[in-house]
C-alpha cells in the first residue's frame, strides 16, 4: 500500500504505520494538522496591510 504524509517519496510506508492509522480512524481519533505555511502566510497578510496602509496614507 503506497501512501505518503504530503511528502513526496515514492517509498510505501510500513505497514505498522497503515495499520496505526486504520486503528486511529476506527477508534475516532484524528492527528492534529500542520500548516505548513503559517509563517509565510502571516508575513504575506502583513505585508498586504503595511501595503495598503501605504498606499491610503498616500491617497489622502
Amino acid at each position: 500500500m503506497y501512501r505518503s504524509h504530503g511528502l513526496p517519496t515514492h517509498r510505501p510506508l510500513p505497514v505498522s504505520s497503515v495499520k496505526a492509522d486504520i486503528q486511529a480512524v476506527a477508534h475516532g481519533e484524528r492527528k492534529r494538522s500542520i500548516a505548513p505555511f503559517r509563517l509565510t502566510k502571516m508575513l504575506l497578510t502583513i505585508g498586504f496591510l503595511l501595503t495598503a496602509a501605504a498606499i491610503a496614507a498616500s491617497v489622502s
